[in-house]
């Protein structure tokens, strides 16, 4: 419905196609010239676009990123994706560039960007005149080349209306939520690098204050030692990693099931394995410690074809008995808990217990 003093007009459908090319073709983004440069095709002046800066990466982040590309494989599927994984800035450039020079060609883009694919050739001409001549480079001419798949992806987009390649706010939350699930102990293993970095300043500037002789070697001395530190942590975890899954022969879940074990293996004195004896890492477990013992006992002669127990000798056992008990009053008293603990080993016996009763009316 409409009102008396409502008006309504129809928009007219007959746009000029010449005028809404021509806003589109706008060029946005301009930083400078680059040089006497001028675009092949159509003698304009080559202008070099504003760009996002190259995202930082903390070693986490790199690690993380090598973990994704390698788990990708080696063949030439493998080869493609990991390449256009890695090409992100590449398109982020290219749309600049497009949005700054609306005219340009993936040469103009090639000269500006990587030189050294645009190769200058000299020929003599009849006359014996030089001539010069320009073509891309042999990889960049190769079929389904990388470059050229970009470029025909990109759009003229200048930097302002671009995706950011890093989003600070994101990649906060996402410290944020991992320090959220760190135990103490990994948060202790985190700040070890800037204690050991904080350690290593001081030293440094207490040494040059007192004038300690052979301080450089000192210092040296120390920062080796410290390196040694944080990074043979990663280097032992891994090795152990690699030890096991050759020895158990981990793939697939279990692999995963495997790391996270050995992750927490340095930083919990103890832990339990998912499902025991009879979980899938279980199972495995079990298996390495039975060949162990059973390349132990090859020289034993032995009768029975029984093997009673599949482990080898323990350093010691452990029992807990729980339970749940009316005390002091078998009749009257609501039940509570009860546990008891020992320990077996070859050297020492420990017996500790933990025993509660009701106390509401006693």
């Amino acid at each position: 419905y409409q009102t008396i003093n409502e008006q309504f007009y129809e928009c007219s459908s007959n746009i000029s196609p010449s005028k809404s090319n021509q806003t589109e073709s706008q060029p946005e983004g301009r930083l400078k010239p680059y040089g006497d440069l001028k675009l092949l095709h159509t003698n304009e002046i080559l202008y070099v676009p504003i760009t996002q800066e190259c995202p930082p990466a903390t070693e986490d982040m790199l690690d993380e990123q090598t973990i994704v590309l390698t788990s990708l494989g080696s063949g030439e599927d493998a080869t493609l994706l990991r390449a256009k994984m890695q090409s992100r800035s590449l398109l982020s450039d290219m749309e600049s560039f497009k949005a700054a020079n609306p005219l340009g060609t993936i040469e103009d883009f090639v000269r500006w960007y990587s030189p050294r694919d645009w190769i200058e050739n000299e020929e003599i001409d009849n006359d014996g005149n030089i001539q010069k001549h320009y073509s891309l480079s042999p990889r960049m001419q190769l079929p389904d080349n990388l470059w050229v798949e970009v470029w025909q992806q990109a759009r003229p987009i200048p930097v302002r209306r671009q995706k950011r390649l890093f989003d600070d706010g994101k990649e906060a939350e996402k410290i944020l939520q991992k320090f959220s699930s760190l135990s103490p102990g990994e948060i202790l293993e985190q700040l070890i690098p800037v204690l050991l970095h904080t350690i290593y300043d001081r030293i440094a500037k207490e040494i040059e204050d007192t004038e300690v002789p052979n301080a450089s070697a000192i210092l040296e001395n120390l920062y080796a030692k410290e390196v040694l530190i944080v990074k043979g942590k990663d280097e032992r975890k891994k090795k152990l990693q690699q030890v096991l899954f050759k020895k158990l022969k981990i793939t697939g879940g279990a692999r995963e099931e495997m790391i996270q074990l050995i992750t927490e293996l340095h930083t919990r004195p103890e832990i339990s394995v998912q499902g025991a004896a009879n979980g899938r890492l279980g199972k495995r477990l079990v298996s390495m410690f039975t060949k162990t013992k059973s390349s132990t006992n090859q020289g034993n002669n032995n009768d029975s074809t029984e093997v009673k127990n599949q482990f080898m000798t323990p350093a010691g056992k452990e029992y807990i008995l729980r339970a749940s008990i009316a005390r002091p009053s078998h009749s009257r008293s609501r039940p509570s808990p009860q546990r008891m603990y020992c320990m077996l080993a070859q050297d020492e016996f420990r017996l500790c217990g933990a025993f509660s009763e009701d106390t509401t009316f006693f």
